[in-house]
């Protein structure tokens, strides 16, 4: 799925699910305020406004960084011999190419914090916390630095047995609810399919 519809693939987007649940309950503002997004393949928690103040508000927080947003990433590369590191490097559009990004000198500021978390049978699994929303920012830095994601075939990651696209997920989202100013957590779990693969590479069948 992807999290707004697209040309090719209108039906099958995120918007649309939450659309279809605006309906179902008859909102009477029926508006689509998607504040966090996450790539095509890219799995996990998102959040949605209902309604423009809410995602004005909620936009305010994340721009000043009120939102962690921690991602589990799978890499059959090391990133160097750290447990844990800053990545800081910027990133922009790579030329002659509209989707691919790569890390420039003259990009955007972007930093990614990251942890090892565990590695077993060549495979990497990594903790990564975002700083910054660059387009492709976690795949980009992996890729740059050597680790490529699993599944990642824009980014130089191997073909993967059993994943759509690169072995990544929104784990965590942790923010203030701007109105109510109560401390939330959003959790997601990983999906069948991703679980099913990770369980290949223990049992030695990946």
């Amino acid at each position: 799925y992807t999290s707004i519809p697209s040309q090719f693939k209108d039906e099958y987007s995120m918007a649309n699910f939450v659309k279809g649940y605006f309906v179902r309950k008859n909102y009477e503002n029926q508006v689509i305020h998607v504040v966090t997004r996450l790539d095509r393949f890219t799995s996990g928690a998102m959040i949605f406004a209902k309604h423009k103040y809410a995602h004005s508000q909620i936009d305010q927080l994340m721009q000043s960084g009120g939102i962690n947003k921690q991602y589990l990433a799978f890499t059959h590369s090391a990133i160097g011999s750290d447990q844990h590191g800053l990545i800081e490097a910027p990133i922009g559009r790579k030329e002659g190419s509209i989707i691919e990004r790569c890390v420039r000198e003259d990009g955007q500021y972007a930093k990614t914090e990251y942890w090892l978390e565990d590695s077993q049978a060549g495979l990497y699994r990594y903790r990564v916390q975002l700083h910054t929303g660059r387009t492709h920012q976690i795949r980009v830095h992996f890729a740059y630095l050597g680790a490529p994601l699993c599944g990642d075939d824009l980014y130089g990651g191997s073909q993967e047995t059993g994943l759509a696209g690169q072995a990544l997920h929104c784990q965590r989202l942790a923010f203030r609810q701007p109105l109510t100013q109560e401390d939330l957590v959003i959790e997601a779990p990983l999906s069948q399919d991703f679980k099913n693969w990770l369980a290949s590479y223990q049992k030695g069948d990946a």
